[in-house]
């Protein structure tokens, strides 16, 4: 039992030296984004040994819905325009991707500038919700291949039907380079002695 105690501390202690490297120690259940979030299962492992006496650490297993609903794309946007100040590198607004290699649906990205300094950009999808990337590599992938599409009402009908097709595990593509948006669960350590 020892043996297997001091394993899962250093197994522990691994975690979250590697969260803290990375900037992600503080993640917790409170913080996750997504459509959904819940917790589906809490487990402890207490200790009872001499210098973490009636510890306990708690494992919370999480499951995330990563997507974003248009009701909530479009609020986003419409916060985004009341800020934009329209000099940043790439505009603000819906993007649809027109080309003909995708068979379910053309894919909707909003775009979302993060002012006229900044090297990075925001792009929201369906599937996935909200991500940061750097502006070339937006351009790239999102803009080039894409027309902007001022009427929100279709913007809303092409969100919907994407956000639908994408409700399923998120190792599945519901078509080409998109993926669902149901990930597979994900453990938070929590207690005294993390």
């Amino acid at each position: 039992q020892s043996m297997l105690t001091n394993h899962l501390v250093k197994c522990l202690d691994k975690r979250v030296r590697d969260a803290k490297s990375t900037g992600e120690y503080d993640i917790g259940i409170r913080t996750l984004t997504g459509n959904k979030v819940s917790v589906k299962n809490t487990r402890a492992f207490n200790f009872r040994g001499s210098e973490a006496m009636d510890e306990s650490v708690l494992v919370y297993s999480v499951e995330i819905d990563q997507g974003m609903s248009s009701d909530t794309a479009l609020k986003l946007y419409d916060e985004a325009i009341q800020a934009d100040d329209s000099r940043g590198q790439i505009k603000t607004g819906f993007y649809i991707d027109r080309r003909t290699l995708f068979k379910q649906c053309p894919p909707v990205y909003l775009i979302i500038s993060m002012g006229r300094t900044s090297p990075n950009a925001v792009v929201v999808r369906p599937n996935n919700g909200r991500n940061c990337h750097n502006i070339p590599w937006i351009k790239d992938r999102f803009i080039q291949p894409s027309s902007r599409c001022d009427d929100l009402v279709k913007v809303r009908q092409m969100w919907d039907r994407e956000f639908a097709l994408a409700d399923t595990d998120s190792d599945n593509a519901y078509q080409m380079w998109s993926f669902g948006r149901q990930r597979k669960p994900i453990y938070i350590f929590g207690g005294q002695i993390v």
